[in-house]
């Protein structure tokens, strides 16, 4: 199941930069009214695009077990994903700016806290989730035929399997082959890890 973030969030979060911006030139002692009112602005639209993101959330979680009695999903490690480019302020990193929003998108999904919803709604509903190792190279193996890639950079979206041919979406192959792990692992195969 492929979902997009909503776009609800994004729009609330606009007007954190400009408000943001204004408060990032320093306080002057006694601080003013005009300043208090504008840090209080500034925490109501943080407020409100946290309330964004819990909702997309509780209502992607509930779907979801509503949905499916099995639930399959890949134990990520977000903060390796989310970590800076490397570099320093003499040499940056290359990509540092495309890496910051592909960590401000990481984050603001909050995978952590829809893997906990998923596993304590899971539980109420009686259905049975499966976290396979972040290790398993699911982007990597063809879900037609089984062959594994040797490498498979993050900029590859589309990639044709050597072996039998098939196209592949990276993301739909992925969630394919999380969901076979997730079904062998309730089978008893071996060879497969499930993350504890």
């Amino acid at each position: 199941m492929q979902k997009n973030y909503p776009g609800k969030y994004n729009a609330a979060q606009l007007p954190l930069t400009s408000r943001n911006a204004k408060l990032s030139k320093g306080v002057k002692l006694p601080v003013s009214n005009n300043l208090r009112k504008a840090y209080w602005k500034v925490g109501r639209v943080t407020e409100h695009a946290a309330n964004v993101r819990k909702d997309w959330q509780h209502k992607l979680t509930t779907s979801i077990v509503r949905e499916n009695q099995t639930i399959s999903m890949e134990s990520l490690y977000v903060r390796g994903m989310a970590a800076s480019a490397k570099g320093s302020a003499d040499k940056p990193g290359s990509n540092v700016k495309a890496k910051s929003g592909l960590n401000r998108s990481v984050l603001n999904a909050g995978f952590g806290e829809i893997a906990r919803q998923l596993e304590y709604k899971a539980v109420w509903a009686g259905r049975t989730v499966v976290k396979i190792d972040r290790w398993y190279p699911s982007s990597k193996r063809c879900s037609s035929c089984g062959y594994v890639l040797k490498s498979l950079s993050l900029s590859t979206r589309q990639w044709v399997c050597p072996d039998c041919g098939q196209s592949h979406d990276r993301d739909l192959n992925a969630s394919i082959n999380i969901l076979m792990a997730g079904k062998a692992i309730l089978a008893g195969a071996d060879g497969l890890r499930i993350h504890e």
